[in-house]
């Protein structure tokens, strides 16, 4: 039988995480922020009452049938609100449906699911902290989230657009291509340091 040792398993998480990054990366780039404020439902009322009742239904269930702490139950409803992105967006892509109206409301409730994954992790910061005040957390949350939206949003704006002129004279697909995969990979490293995922700073560097 093959054998995966915890190094080589930790880089195939690593590599299946990108692969994420980058489908959230093509995503970005059909969206604009105007185009955002036009999914405003998708997003943010579809989206929220997905997370918000499946985690009311899973932590109901797992409170009320397994006797688990409210608490831990809260989390792990939490948890399994949320979906794979990259096999609903694969299945949308193949199915040539991610434009429809169905594949919209998906997508829409995916890039809620990622926003959401942000108070999620906070809230189990706030229940596992032991040294930590809670209006700490909270604060440092808020100016991570805004340090790293401002930068991303502002040196692609004012930089990047200057640097993809430069590029795109050059006439090189390689060196076009090349420049891209750096973009993302270093929006979506950009992203993780703040405490964020990946997947975010690839949708935000799209």
């Amino acid at each position: 039988m093959l054998k995966v040792d915890a190094g080589s398993s930790e880089t195939l998480d690593h590599i299946a995480e990108f692969g994420i990054v980058f489908l959230m990366f093509t995503i970005g780039l059909e969206f604009s922020f105007p185009q955002l404020k036009k999914m405003q439902r998708e997003v943010f009322v579809f989206g929220f009452l997905q997370v918000s009742l499946t985690t009311i239904a899973i932590s109901a269930l797992a409170y009320a049938l397994f006797g688990i702490p409210p608490v831990n139950a809260a989390i792990i409803g939490s948890a399994l609100s949320l979906s794979s992105t990259a096999i609903v967006l694969k299945i949308l892509n193949e199915s040539g449906k991610i434009k429809s109206a169905e594949g919209r409301n998906s997508v829409g409730i995916l890039i809620f699911q990622d926003i959401a994954v942000i108070p999620i992790l906070l809230a189990i910061s706030l229940v596992t902290a032991t040294g930590q005040s809670a209006s700490s957390l909270i604060g440092q949350t808020v100016i991570n989230a805004f340090i790293v939206i401002t930068a991303i949003y502002l040196f692609g704006r004012f930089v990047l657009r200057w640097f993809f002129r430069i590029i795109s004279n050059t006439n090189s697909k390689e060196i076009y291509i090349g420049f891209v995969l750096l973009t993302t990979i270093g929006a979506s490293y950009f992203s993780h340091h703040f405490g964020f995922s990946y997947s975010l700073g690839g949708f935000l560097a799209g």
